[in-house]
């Protein structure tokens, strides 16, 4: 009785486990093929973008050797795409700043700055050194507002360049705005701040000094009384 059962038991696996492929199997075979495709698409994809990217890599590096990188630099970026475009960019622009050509460094970080399809890293690097030309150019009121607004995104407590950022916008707002107590402010997170590295905190510190000297400065000093003499009583003693 029981090897009846079980054989019973066994024929309606099989007859469900049947039923099931009649119902699924094209499905079934239709993922699988699905699966293998998009396996091997994904493989070719990442063969093309390593070939890519070496690609890039490589024509960047030559730029960068050549007698004339700034221009062999330009000339590359318009080969590029992406983070090797930015590089390209960004390398140039400090070049070109290097050899005195501010506006032509200026153009290159606004290129990366406003490029989407560079790094987030690299945008806000070319952000803060354009800001940093850009107030050595025209150190105006007017420019002082404009560029505040520009680096406030950098102030974030989560951004990378967040105390170089600090120490430009405490320049800023001291030099432009007047704002010396806001300056010290900023300052002060920049020192107190166990990450600033020793070279941006000994910057930090000397402008630190040189604003609180002009507020001391700015500052009305209360007058203070002056204590009568016995000579001052003789002088003002009525005559006669």
């Amino acid at each position: 009785m029981s090897d009846l059962l079980q054989e019973i038991d066994e024929a309606i696996k099989r007859e469900n486990a049947a039923k099931m492929w009649r119902e699924n199997g094209p499905f079934l075979i239709g993922g699988l093929v699905l699966l293998v495709g998009l396996t091997g698409a994904f493989a070719a994809w990442n063969a093309w973008e390593l070939k890519k990217n070496t690609q890039q890599t490589n024509l960047l590096v030559s730029a960068l050797e050549t007698p004339y990188p700034q221009t062999a630099l330009s000339a590359a970026a318009q080969a590029l795409s992406g983070k090797h475009r930015a590089m390209a960019q960004l390398q140039a622009a400090g070049l070109e700043a290097q050899a005195g050509k501010n506006d032509e460094a200026l153009k290159l970080y606004r290129l990366v700055a406003a490029d989407s399809s560079a790094p987030g890293l690299w945008r806000d690097l070319a952000t803060l050194m354009a800001v940093r030309l850009d107030w050595s150019a025209t150190p105006t009121p007017e420019a002082a507002k404009t560029l505040s607004a520009e680096l406030k995104p950098l102030l974030a407590k989560n951004n990378a360049w967040r105390l170089h950022a600090l120490v430009q916008a405490a320049t800023i707002s001291a030099e432009g705005l007047q704002d010396y107590k806001g300056a010290l402010s900023m300052l002060n997170d920049v020192i107190s701040n166990a990450a600033t590295a020793p070279s941006l905190r000994e910057r930090a510190v000397a402008l630190d000094h040189l604003y609180a000297m002009k507020i001391a400065a700015t500052t009305p000093q209360k007058k203070t009384e002056k204590t009568p003499t016995a000579k001052d009583s003789v002088e003002t003693e009525p005559k006669g």
